[in-house]
């Protein structure tokens, strides 16, 4: 390509958003080619064809002089506009600055109240004008009330010039600066200076599991809702301030993994605990149950060593069907208690359950019996879009069946909610800790009901790294920065919202996401992608309003090729960095020091795709990533094995300076075998930072091997998202007994007490 076009490609590029270039984790700089640049140029539907040839540019084309008013406007609390504009298409005729204009508009808020505002003539200016494919616009700046509170509204607009008249809405969110943060986090008491060095407010510890691999003598194989809430009484006692699990959102028939999502706005049934929906009481169901059969099948899905989805969904969805069957003849349109609630809650949660429902009973109808199911792009073209009239026709004849889906997710918002009132119960601060998975999968709910908002021909990934040579596709369909605008960012507002409604705190996952994402379009591998902005201080903003509005801490996950000014950019709105030990070193490759890390983050040592601590130590993960092929080069084994080696010692130095070091490990350079000592010592050197809160995953708790997850890893070739945590044959009702754990948490609540109102009482 000649130099003058791959200018123009850059310049078209970044016009919208692609950036042609970005830093990898060492600092290099990595260019994206112009084939490259020209792919990701074509899907969000801008001038360039597939022989890389760029269109002139359109002086209009994206121009916010071309609409009235943008289709949504996000504005911070405290920081209002003095003005705000609007855009008038006046022809080719020259105005004064006097021309005669009038402008009136009505501010719809949430519980549908409507104010009415005006603007008098003395108060509108012309302040700039553009000519448009030989077309004159108009700038036209009015006054911005500035008693607006915190919330979403409607604003319909109402212009005059010179006997023609224009009427337009758009949306405006009213949104604070930072998100939630407990008033016991607060740097200092208020009207008093902060003294520099002092860490105030308090330091928490909690857990993180896996959800379905919750091991326990009652549940059906896999974890469970009441597990949950068995597990955090137990947490409050060994002093947790929160229990933090895997993304709970719906998943797509016969996936598993929860960073995968059909629907991050709805929960996966199979979390159910049915033996506390009040339908089991019914004796059909209960006779069903008691069954010999029926109770070897629940005892052979408990025992097995990994969590057997296909067994454990045919086992329950059966008795999903039969419980609500029951409840529909019970209760359902007859106005008892039970059906009111259910009612409400199905107006409560409108179109996007609706739609949900929807969804779920067009992909059983389309799905041959037997057959795995297929794309919602592969059903009739007529019932390819929520809106069409024969999906509305067909939702009309099958209000039952959807009727059954919105039972299912009834009963794990109700469930939820218990989970979260055990919690309080047991003293814990925060409690729930919900997990927001980065994207969802191109054929599920979500990217059917709101595929405006999406971009098709591309997928959400890594570039190549250090972690993952190849680099990563995660076949998510990404978001279209501009669509979202367009629909008033409606996909992040009901998933901010749904996931923070039974939770203390939320963490999003890849939070660079908010800012950037990397996309791989269809049929390349991850070294042919690009990162494509998006519109961040929005999303921020809407991020905190929904936090502080359900009074929920925001964790960012911003690991990997995360910028300093993206960093920066999180903290500033009151996001809690998210920093790893295995990660935290200097360019040297030294440990920090406690003392180095941020309050203004949670800590960890390792993560669900990262080894566990004895996995780390034992280098389990390089082991299974040279078993599985993920290494393109058998050298890169070496390499990690020696990087490895170093990090070791690197620790067991950061140890010794710190005084943790047990006394009983050698002096010489041989580096020991992790014992319970030993992990104990890395877990109080993370105690002694000063940031907010300190997670253990529940493997490490245990003293698990595996990991959780193996990104990459072939189907079947690795349990990713299938492991059981704990040795095999413990349970939860024998984890207190095993001495690590009681050591562990002694330790950690020693270092990180929760305050004395919050402690819970003694049995």
């Amino acid at each position: 390509m000649a130099a003058r076009d791959q200018t123009a490609l850059v310049r078209r590029a970044r016009s919208h958003g692609i950036e042609h270039q970005y830093r990898d984790e060492l600092g290099r700089l990595k260019k994206i080619s112009a084939r490259n640049l020209a792919s990701i140029l074509e899907l969000l539907d801008a001038s360039a064809n597939a022989n890389h040839q760029i269109l002139p540019l359109d002086d209009g084309a994206g121009s916010p002089w071309t609409t009235i008013v943008p289709p949504s406007m996000v504005i911070r609390d405290g920081s209002m506009p003095r003005v705000w504009h609007i855009h008038l298409q006046v022809g080719k005729s020259a105005l004064s600055d006097k021309a005669d204009i009038a402008v009136s508009w009505t501010s719809e808020d949430e519980s549908g109240s409507i104010r009415e505002h005006r603007a008098s003539s003395s108060e509108l200016k012309i302040d700039a004008h553009k000519t448009i494919r030989g077309c004159r616009y108009i700038r036209v700046a009015i006054p911005f009330p500035q008693e607006l509170p915190l919330g979403y509204y409607r604003i319909r607009l109402d212009a005059r010039l010179n006997g023609r008249q224009w009427r337009e809405s758009m949306r405006l969110i009213v949104v604070p600066k930072r998100c939630y943060v407990p008033r016991t986090w607060e740097d200092a008491p208020r009207g008093k200076p902060r003294i520099p060095g002092r860490i105030s407010g308090t330091k928490w510890w909690g857990l993180t599991v896996q959800l379905y691999g919750l091991r326990s003598r009652r549940n059906w194989g896999i974890g469970d809702f009441r597990d949950l809430a068995t597990l955090m009484r137990w947490a409050g006692r060994l002093g947790a301030a929160m229990v933090g699990v895997n993304p709970l959102h719906a998943l797509p028939p016969g996936g598993i993994s929860p960073y995968s999502p059909s629907s991050r706005l709805f929960h996966n049934p199979l979390y159910l605990d049915v033996e506390s929906i009040a339908e089991f009481k019914d004796p059909t169901v209960r006779a069903l149950v008691l069954r010999r059969s029926f109770q070897r099948t629940v005892e052979l899905l408990r025992q097995s060593e990994t969590v057997n989805y296909e067994g454990v969904t045919r086992l329950k969805w059966p008795l999903f069907k039969t419980l609500y069957r029951v409840f529909a003849t019970t209760h359902l349109g007859h106005g008892t208690p039970r059906d009111r609630v259910f009612q409400r809650f199905k107006t409560e949660q409108g179109q996007p359950l609706l739609h949900f429902a929807l969804f779920q009973v067009l992909q059983a109808h389309f799905t041959p019996r037997g057959e795995p199911p297929c794309s919602w792009r592969t059903w009739p073209a007529e019932f390819q879009h929520p809106d069409s009239p024969a999906v509305q026709r067909f939702l009309r004849r099958h209000e039952d069946r959807m009727n059954f889906y919105s039972y299912l997710e009834w009963q794990c918002d109700e469930q939820l909610k218990q989970v979260q009132l055990a919690a309080r119960r047991a003293g814990m601060p925060i409690g729930l800790y919900t997990d927001f998975a980065i994207g969802i999968d191109p054929n599920g709910a979500d990217a059917w009901a709101f595929q405006d908002d999406f971009v098709q021909g591309a997928s959400v990934g890594a570039p190549p790294d250090l972690f993952s040579p190849k680099g990563q596709n995660w076949s998510l369909v990404p978001p279209h920065p501009e669509r979202i605008v367009k629909s008033g960012y409606r996909l992040f507002v009901e998933g901010f919202r749904r996931n923070m409604r039974h939770s203390g705190l939320f963490r999003l996952d890849h939070a660079m996401g908010l800012f950037r994402l990397f996309w791989v379009p269809q049929g390349r591998s991850a070294a042919d992608g690009a990162y494509v902005t998006y519109p961040s201080q929005d999303l921020l903003g809407i991020l905190a309003l929904e936090s502080r509005r359900h009074g929920v801490i925001v964790v960012g996950e911003d690991l990997g090729t995360v910028t300093p000014k993206i960093r920066a950019s999180l903290m500033g709105a009151g996001l809690l960095s998210y920093r790893l030990l295995l990660f935290e070193k200097s360019e040297a490759g030294a440990f920090l020091l406690p003392q180095h890390y941020p309050s203004q983050a949670m800590t960890a040592v390792t993560t669900h795709d990262l080894p566990t601590l004895r996995g780390f130590w034992a280098g389990r993960d390089i082991e299974w990533k040279d078993a599985l092929g993920l290494y393109p080069d058998p050298a890169f084994i070496e390499r990690d094995k020696q990087a490895r080696h170093r990090d070791k010692q690197a620790l067991l130095a950061a140890l010794k300076k710190t005084h943790l070091l047990p006394p009983h490990y050698p002096k010489a350079a041989a580096i020991p075998e992790l014992d319970n000592a030993l992990s104990q010592a890395v877990y109080t050197f993370l105690a002694r930072t000063p940031s907010r809160l300190l997670v253990v995953p529940l493997e490490d708790l245990l003293g698990d091997d595996e990991t959780p997850n193996v990104p990459g890893a072939p189907v079947g070739q690795y349990p990713s998202w299938r492991m059981k945590a704990g040795p095999i044959g413990s349970t939860m009702e024998t984890w207190s007994k095993i001495s690590h754990v009681r050591m562990l948490a002694q330790i950690l609540t020693r270092e990180r007490p929760l305050p004395q109102a919050q402690k819970p009482a003694k049995k």
